[in-house]
This record gives C-alpha cells, sequence and structure tokens, in this order.
C-alpha cells in the first residue's frame, strides 16, 4: 500500500518507521525540521565543550517506558542513556529561600542542602494518594481537584505547593491545572518510585539528546520519504483511496493516511470529509497550551544559593507555575528554561522554542474513546500522545504501534519492538 503520514513528530516518524519497508510511505511535516516535540541543541558548556539540550521532550522513565526503552535498543542509542537524579526545588517569587529543596541522592551531597519539612510530607501524602488511585485503577476522567482536595494537608500547601508543582509539569496555570486530570497529572509522581525516602527518582536522559532518536528513525527508511515544508491541508475520498492535499497545493492519491498531528489540526483536516462532525468535535475538545522554552547558560532563574540547585526548579509567580532545568547530571550549567510568562528573557539564551503542551481534561479522556473507534474509517488513522494517558514519547510511540498493528501486523521491526 501507498500511506501518507502527516506530522514527522515522534508518532509519525515512529509509524514510518514501522511501516517500512513494507509499505511505501511518504511523511509530510510542515515545519522545516522532524521532531516535532523533540528538538535537541548543542549548547556552549565552556571553551572547547557543548552539551545536548532537550529544549523540547527528554526524559525516559526506565521501566515504565518499555516500549521506547526497546526502540533505543533497536536505534543502538541505548548506551547513550544516564541517569538523572529528578529532585525539585520549589519557590515562590520575590522570595529568595525555597519552600521546598527534595532529596537529589542517597550518597551524600555535601555541596545541597534540602529544605523538607512539612512541605516534604505533603508532597508524600501526594504521591501516596496518587498511588491509591492508580493502584484503584480510578477513573482518568476525574479532574484533580478531586485527588487533592480530600488530603490531610493544609490549605496553604494544596495552594502553595501541591498545584504549582502539578502545573509546572503542564505550563497551565495554577487554577487550570485542578481541571486536569487526576491521574495524568500525577502520573509521573509515581513514575519511576525513588530507591528510598532519602533518594530523588532516578530517570534516564541520553548524551545524545532524544534529537537522535528522531534522527535514527528517519535514517533507517528504506522506501519511505519525509517532506519537510510541506503538510496535508485537505483530505479527500476517492472511491477506496484517499487524496491528499499538500500546503503546496499538490495532489497525492494514497491508499490511507496517518494523522499523527495535533488533534485540532486533524480535525481541520478531516472537517470536510462527510460524516465527521462528532469525530471533530472530539478531536477539538483536547487542550493545548502554548508555552515558549529557552535554552540557555543564564542562573538567572535558579535559587541564589546553589546549594538549593535541583535537577527542576520551579517558581511561581502571578499563578504561573515555570521550571528551569538543570544540567547538572551532565556536569555542565546549562539550562532550560519555561519562559512563556516570565518578566524577562534569559541574559545568555542560545536558542528558544514553542511546543503546544497537552493539559488532559476529563472531557478530553471521555472523547478519547471516540477517536479511537474511529480509526480506519475511510482510510483515515490517527496517531500521536493524546491516544494513550500520558503526553509522553512513550505514548507517541505506543500510538504508532496500534497503527502498524492494523496496517502491518507482519512487520518484522514490530514483531521485534514488541517482542
Amino acid at each position: 500500500m501507498r500511506i501518507a503520514i502527516a506530522g514527522a513528530g515522534i508518532a509519525g516518524l515512529c509509524t514510518a518507521w514501522l511501516l517500512d519497508p513494507v509499505h511505501e510511505v511518504v511523511v509530510f511535516e510542515s515545519q522545516p525540521r522532524i521532531g516535532g516535540h523533540v528538538l535537541t541543541l548543542a549548547v556552549p558548556d565552556g571553551p572547547d565543550g557543548q552539551a545536548a539540550v532537550d529544549v523540547g521532550a527528554q526524559h525516559i522513565a526506565p521501566g515504565a517506558f518499555r516500549l521506547f526503552s526497546r526502540l533505543l535498543r533497536e536505534l543502538r542509542l541505548a548506551a547513550q542513556t544516564f541517569d538523572v537524579p529528578l529532585s525539585t526545588t520549589l519557590m515562590h517569587h520575590p522570595y529568595s529561600t525555597p519552600l521546598l529543596v527534595s532529596p537529589h541522592a542517597s550518597s551524600s551531597d555535601r555541596a545541597r542542602s534540602t529544605i523538607l519539612g512539612d512541605e516534604w510530607a505533603a508532597v508524600g501524602r501526594l504521591v501516596s494518594g496518587a498511588a491509591e488511585w492508580a493502584a484503584e485503577d480510578n477513573s482518568w476522567a476525574t479532574p484533580l481537584s478531586e485527588l487533592i482536595e480530600p488530603l490531610p494537608v493544609t490549605r496553604e500547601h494544596k495552594d502553595m505547593l501541591l498545584y504549582p508543582l502539578l502545573a509546572s509539569f503542564f505550563g497551565c496555570d495554577t487554577t487550570q491545572v485542578k481541571e486536569t486530570s487526576a491521574r495524568a497529572a500525577t502520573a509521573f509522581l509515581i513514575a519511576v518510585p525513588p530507591a528510598t525516602d532519602d533518594d530523588a527518582p532516578v530517570w534516564h536522559n541520553l548524551h545524545t539528546g532524544l534529537g537522535a532518536v528522531a534522527g535514527a528513525l528517519a535514517a533507517q527508511l528504506e522506501r519511505g520519504r519525509i517532506r519537510t515544508d510541506l503538510g496535508v491541508k485537505l483530505l479527500r475520498r476517492v472511491g477506496d483511496q484517499v487524496e491528499v492535499t499538500d500546503s503546496a497545493g499538490r495532489s497525492h492519491t494514497v491508499d490511507r493516511i496517518v494523522l499523527a498531528t495535533h488533534p485540532d489540526e486533524a480535525a481541520r483536516v478531516i472537517a470536510p470529509l462527510p460524516g465527521t462532525d462528532r469525530l471533530v468535535d472530539a478531536l477539538n475538545t483536547f487542550t493545548y497550551v502554548d508555552v515558549l522554552v529557552a535554552a540557555h547558560t543564564d542562573p538567572a532563574y535558579m535559587p541564589p544559593n546553589r546549594r538549593h540547585w535541583s535537577t527542576n526548579n520551579v517558581t511561581v509567580h502571578d499563578g504561573w507555575a515555570e521550571t528551569s532545568t538543570w544540567y547538572g547530571a551532565a556536569g555542565v550549567d546549562v539550562f532550560k528554561s519555561w519562559v512563556t510568562h516570565r518578566d524577562r528573557p534569559p541574559r545568555k539564551p542560545v536558542a528558544q522554542a514553542s511546543f503546544r503542551q497537552l493539559c488532559l481534561t476529563p472531557a478530553a479522556v471521555r472523547a478519547r474513546p471516540q477517536v479511537i473507534a474511529a480509526q480506519g474509517e475511510g482510510g483515515v488513522h490517527f496517531a500521536g500522545h493524546h491516544l494513550h494517558h500520558l503526553d509522553s514519547q512513550e505514548s507517541a510511540l505506543a500510538s504508532a504501534v496500534d497503527v502498524a498493528r492494523t496496517l502491518a501486523p507482519a512487520a518484522p521491526r514490530l514483531e521485534r519492538l514488541l517482542k
């Protein structure tokens, strides 16, 4: 079959990689680069050195991201992983002393001081509550407020600590986060449990950055082609086939198309097709927040006292909670900061990029089954992180696997990935 894929993010690239070379695949990407939420930049970290900084997606959860870990082995990138203790500092602007500085590692880190107390106990109660909800398989359509409000912690800790901490994961404000899916909002807190109470949960990064994954997927295509700066404008059914009109106005006839785009973009493309009104409404239910992320070497967003620096440093200001990720685990003073609502940009910027970040609401959780049920109708398939519970590269890959199981169930790469 001839298959078109709209979107060269991880979902689209993985779909192409799984279907190639069984089918003839062409990937349309409206941006000048591939990768979507994956964007790795080389940032100078000294007179001679450079650090690979993931401006977009960055962390891999060992154990929890099982498909993605297998993909790294298939792409011969598994050896590039290194441990990153995900410690957290949370402070409120303009105060210089953090409210919380979590443990970083059980091995004595004499260059670092923690600030724990009742705040750390409140985080512990949140983590325990989230783990109980997951164990009981509570609905993903329940809002976060229904998990946090009954917790035996003070009103101040809920408003000053717990809601801001979780808002920092998604780019939404500290009020919006209350209406996100409780299980989606807390899933990353429980994905990788720390070894002890004196440890931070240890996730993985790649020395090469996740951009190497996108590059390897593209490089291994045998029959497949990727067309950048060329998006999909609209679709039309022609008998058993689909006519794809690209953003340059050219038409392409294919047997199937996979829309590996944000759901509202998929809705726009399929809207002219007869009988898609309800599906379009479902796709438009997903809520995204526009965020601006900068890679830089300016420590201005970090706590004044270096002993309080963590991997993730959250500053709460004006109803927003924005993170600066410190690449200390890689041995460099390089930072990735959310700067959408900061009062000033970093002084030593290297690059910045805009992303759309999913805030999974109960309404979107309820809409998802409708999108999944429409898979393959009229030759149109869907892929992307929004089709699974978490906004992660694991979910993007899982959605690609779902498509490949339908379109190429005996594909060699699919079989190896699922072993």
